[in-house]
């Protein structure tokens, strides 16, 4: 790790634990790096908390002036959303109608001055036979449906939006896609999850139970990770739920259920990161020993997480790339061969190629000649045409990456 990303852990560590941290940076450049990393995990505000004392940022307030404006802009755009979101639960309380609430705000008032922790869109999971009791309700508050014509009785997953505040509310009828081959299997875990009350500045709310809580969040990682990766705000809200409620979660069947998704490697090292360097003092970590958390190398993923963003998308070959690691998960439990996952990227099956070539929606028999388009291009940029953003051969280059991560981790063989 270079001195920004080791920064930018640093001051995640002394926000989550309430204090103030010096920097230690080469030159300014480091000190842009560390901002920029933070804007693209989605954490400035927090970064921004923990460094704002620092020497070194008072020595660089022209830089850190215009960086802590922009967090500023983002917690005032949060504390509105949470107004609005608190206001919302109560409309649909007086309706009768409780969803439960996932991630979002039921991890967030777990952090010290929880709106610098920012939320993009806040989850809310219903049974799937209430779809229209929540779909008119929604609509009745004000919110609009961000897909206008989307079927909500087909659709898993039905996005809201507030259009003055932005609240941006996601309502699913499944934890996971139950369409994807790689990961939809995992909605069995969650089938019988029991909810509990939740109190928030005079709120009551439902949410998950933190034994389940935890759980998703390691699955919502974990199908992250074989996309195109995910973000370390994601381990920071995993290591907070597991600190606080260490003692009234079912750590055995919590790692039962990993073993049964192949997932030891992958959350072994998720605590590993969490205990070195966000909360070392955690007090979950008597309930972990039987994990051997200690003896797996953490670094590789940890790398991944910093390079990639909130959820993988810091940038488009990256997003790509997971058109191959999908792939291999896929054939692996097929039982076919994981390496014609890399010409995956390249062969798309028409549902996603119709998004790339427009003229496959009227002429879906076009598909090979659409094959034939994306194959020149790629060949043009091995000879040296690299002026498209979206380098299929650097896709390709990252996806064989990312496939020996998830080897390296047992989650592949």
């Amino acid at each position: 790790m270079n001195h920004a990303q080791m920064s930018l852990l640093n001051a995640l560590q002394h926000y989550i634990h309430g204090t103030k941290c010096e920097l230690y940076l080469d030159d300014t450049s480091e000190l842009c790096q560390l901002f920029h990393i933070a804007s693209i995990q989605n954490v400035l505000p927090m970064v921004c908390e923990a460094t704002c004392e620092s020497e070194y940022v008072q020595k660089y307030q022209n830089i850190f002036s215009a960086y802590k404006k922009r967090a500023i802009n983002e917690v005032v755009s949060q504390t509105v959303r949470t107004a609005q979101f608190l206001d919302l639960y109560q409309f649909l309380g007086d309706r009768g109608i409780y969803p439960v609430i996932v991630k979002g705000l039921a991890v967030r008032s777990l952090y010290p001055k929880e709106n610098l922790r920012i939320s993009v869109d806040e989850d809310l999971l219903i049974r799937p036979d209430e779809i229209q009791k929540y779909h008119h309700a929604l609509l009745a508050y004000g919110l609009q449906k961000l897909v206008p014509d989307q079927d909500i009785e087909k659709a898993s997953e039905i996005s809201y939006i507030d259009s003055e505040s932005g609240l941006y509310i996601e309502v699913h009828k499944y934890l996971m896609p139950p369409d994807s081959e790689a990961y939809g299997d995992l909605n069995c875990y969650f089938d019988k999850a029991q909810p509990v009350v939740m109190e928030y500045k005079d709120h009551k709310m439902l949410t998950m139970n933190p034994t389940d809580h935890v759980f998703f969040l390691i699955c919502h990682s974990f199908k992250h990770f074989l996309h195109s990766g995910f973000g370390i705000r994601q381990i920071s809200d995993l290591m907070l739920l597991s600190d606080v409620y260490a003692d009234e979660i079912e750590w055995d069947r919590i790692w039962s259920q990993c073993k049964e998704i192949h997932a030891e490697g992958f959350v072994r090292a998720l605590y590993q990161i969490g205990r070195k360097y966000l909360i070392p003092d955690n007090r979950c970590s008597c309930y972990l020993r039987k994990w051997q958390i200690e003896n797996v190398d953490e670094e590789p993923l940890l790398l991944d997480v910093l390079e990639s963003g909130i959820h993988g998308a810091s940038d488009m070959n990256r997003l790509h790339s997971s058109n191959i690691t999908l792939k291999a998960v896929i054939n692996q439990k097929n039982k076919k061969n994981t390496g014609s996952s890399v010409w995956h990227s390249v062969f798309l099956p028409l549902e996603e190629m119709t998004g790339r070539y427009e003229y496959l929606q009227k002429a879906p028999f076009l598909l090979p000649a659409a094959w034939m388009q994306r194959i020149i291009h790629y060949i043009r940029e091995l000879l040296g045409d690299r002026s498209s953003a979206n380098n299929i051969s650097d896709s390709i280059k990252l996806g064989r990456k990312r496939i020996e991560l998830l080897k390296l981790y047992g989650i592949l063989k």
